[in-house]
């Protein structure tokens, strides 16, 4: 399955125009905080992952992996939104190299799905955990423009990510349709080989994981 990429195609110019920083969104996050991996505490930090665990499986970010996050702040991207010192949602991305992006090729080809990348840099949205009691409040979605605002300013112009199918009526996919995103590709069993491998529990379907993603692209 092939795309047009947003900006390559018809009606280019309807395309979202841009992402919102995060001095930009202070009305909207009224009474919570916006923060980066690097400033949290110990405390913070093992919220994150207890967050992380519960919202995408528990093993699949890890705390070494977390780590990498924070020590990285050139390539990688990580936003928290806290609230009385407790973490209510997480977003970690980064820009991908050459390498990660041709690994990721390889993976949906073998799938069967083929997608386009004639982008010079691709931001990848890579994981995001809100808590339950905090969903339904577009915070996920703030987040996304804040983290898309990040990407871009360290030279992405292609945000690329995999939206986890769990059959959720708040899934992301809702969320990165309503953010401008196109669908360009849905792959059975996406995670199943990777949950083997590295032990992760799904939390919809145990292990290994049975679920499909989709990729969307957009603009940032």
């Amino acid at each position: 399955m092939g795309t047009v990429l947003p900006g390559e195609g018809p009606n280019a110019d309807t395309e979202p125009s841009g992402s919102a920083d995060i001095e930009a969104l202070g009305s909207e996050v009224a009474g919570f905080e916006i923060i980066d991996l690097a400033t949290t505490t110990d405390g913070q930090f093992a919220q994150v992952l207890d967050l992380l665990g519960s919202c995408l499986g528990q093993g699949y970010v890890d705390a070494s992996g977390l780590e990498r996050y924070r020590a990285a702040p050139d390539t990688r991207v990580d936003l928290l939104m806290i609230s009385n010192n407790n973490v209510i949602a997480v977003w970690l991305a980064q820009q991908l190299s050459n390498d990660k992006l041709q690994g990721i090729r390889s993976r949906l080809s073998i799938c069967g799905a083929t997608i386009v990348l004639s982008s010079q840099r691709v931001g990848l949205l890579e994981s995001v955990a809100v808590k339950p009691g905090y969903r339904g409040r577009r915070l996920g979605s703030i987040l996304t423009e804040a983290v898309m605002g990040r990407l871009k300013q360290q030279g992405s112009d292609l945000i690329l990510t995999l939206a986890w199918e769990s059959g959720s009526k708040q899934s992301s996919s809702a969320m990165f349709k309503s953010l401008g995103f196109q669908p360009a590709a849905t792959v059975d069993r996406y995670w199943y080989e990777d949950s083997k491998m590295l032990g992760y529990r799904c939390p919809q379907c145990g292990n290994p994981c049975e679920c499909r993603a989709t990729v969307f692209v957009r603009r940032p």
